[in-house]
């Protein structure tokens, strides 16, 4: 018989992906739906729609019921207010916990609860103690700066200093409040690109019209990306095979090591289990300008120049696009939101868990990845 999956923003970039390798995988799937949502692509598939959003608990009752996996893909990248934010991002999780453990209570099935957060909810890499005492401003941007931060691990207590990071973490610790209850696993991708990403296409963009490559800020950082179709693969994992929550996963450790030890990482990190939590990312981390010159690869370029923007310059925009946005009522890509994540980095993240424990290393080069993604964007005229 087949598993019957239920998934929240399945109309989303990530969702439709999604969906569409579990129907591969000959599963029933049931798609939370709101009524303005496109649908187009998702009936292709046959599915079953169930209509409603992440703040009515009676439609997501009626898809997390008789469902064996609930994969929770809904949440808000871009809002008005740091409200909306923790409404969709906080309340969602809350909300759909709430769901399974209904469906769980009348007895038919026991759903596995497999949330999306984000790298931002951990916050941005710490520099290690080695290099503490070194000023940063002598960084070339080269090579050599990725050894002054340590990844994002799972056992590091998150530290998020945006408002979308905030509202993710809450949404965490909603989830964390059910893990006595229900099967939970929590998935934090950083940077997600891939066929039918608007959110990168205006990177590919620019570099298409113009020989440019925008960093924010002094420093050269170092990022961690995720394909889509890894990003499913890794989730569709974490349900068959994955860790689950239990009530401590996020909190401290408290032993003499932690607080007297002269071990670097114990005296730089706050740790915990970090049971049930995945980072999925690709193991390449380069800098945002590598980066700029794959895309620009991918797009026809040969030469890009990289140009820095200032810190001033960075703040200066996310204001103006601040008060555009209160303005007019309508969500901005670069925000003050974006503009603090922007100049917080490195945003980098481990793979050693997901590749030990659900044995999952991608097998492509991250520039393999970004060339299919300019491929399809110009298959589709969207480039």
């Amino acid at each position: 018989m087949a598993r019957t999956v239920f998934v929240t923003g399945a109309s989303g970039f990530v969702g439709q992906n999604l969906v569409k390798r579990l129907c591969q995988n000959e599963m029933k799937v049931r798609c939370l739906v709101r009524k303005s949502s496109n649908r187009t692509e998702l009936e292709k598939l046959g599915v079953e729609f169930i209509e409603g959003d992440i703040s009515n608990r009676e439609s997501l009752i009626s898809g997390a019921t008789d469902s064996n996996v609930v994969f929770h893909l809904a949440g808000l990248t871009r809002s008005i207010t740091a409200n909306d934010f923790m409404q969709v991002n906080r309340d969602g999780c809350r909300n759909i916990a709430f769901a399974c453990l209904e469906a769980k209570r009348k007895g038919k099935t026991d759903p596995i609860l497999v949330s999306v957060s984000s790298l931002s909810a951990a916050g941005p890499a710490s520099k290690n103690e080695f290099w503490s005492n070194y000023s940063s401003s002598s960084d070339s941007g080269g090579q050599s700066s990725f050894s002054k931060y340590n990844p994002k691990e799972e056992t590091e207590i998150p530290c998020p200093i945006s408002p979308y990071g905030k509202s993710k973490w809450a949404g965490e610790k909603e989830l964390i409040s059910f893990a006595d209850k229900l099967s939970i696993s929590i998935v934090r991708p950083p940077f997600i690109f891939g066929e039918g990403d608007r959110l990168s296409l205006p990177l590919f963009k620019m570099v298409k019209k113009l020989p440019i490559f925008l960093i924010p800020g002094y420093f050269n950082q170092h990022y961690s990306f995720v394909y889509v179709g890894d990003l499913v693969e890794i989730l569709i994992r974490i349900s068959e095979q994955g860790e689950r929550l239990v009530p401590d996963s996020l909190t401290k450790i408290e032993t003499q090591n932690d607080l007297n030890s002269d071990s670097i990482e114990t005296r730089k990190r706050a740790i915990c289990s970090g049971q049930g939590i995945y980072f999925a990312s690709h193991w390449e981390r380069p800098l945002f300008s590598d980066f700029g010159k794959i895309v620009s690869q991918a797009v026809g370029r040969q030469k890009i120049i990289s140009l820095r923007c200032p810190p001033l310059g960075v703040i200066g925009t996310g204001i103006v696009q601040e008060f555009w946005k209160k303005a007019t009522k309508r969500p901005v890509s670069l925000d003050w939101n974006k503009t603090i994540e922007a100049l917080s980095g490195p945003w980098i993240c481990s793979t050693q868990k997901i590749e030990q424990s659900l044995a999952f290393r991608s097998k492509e080069s991250l520039q393999e990845q970004i060339q299919r993604t300019a491929d399809w964007y110009f298959g589709q005229k969207w480039i």
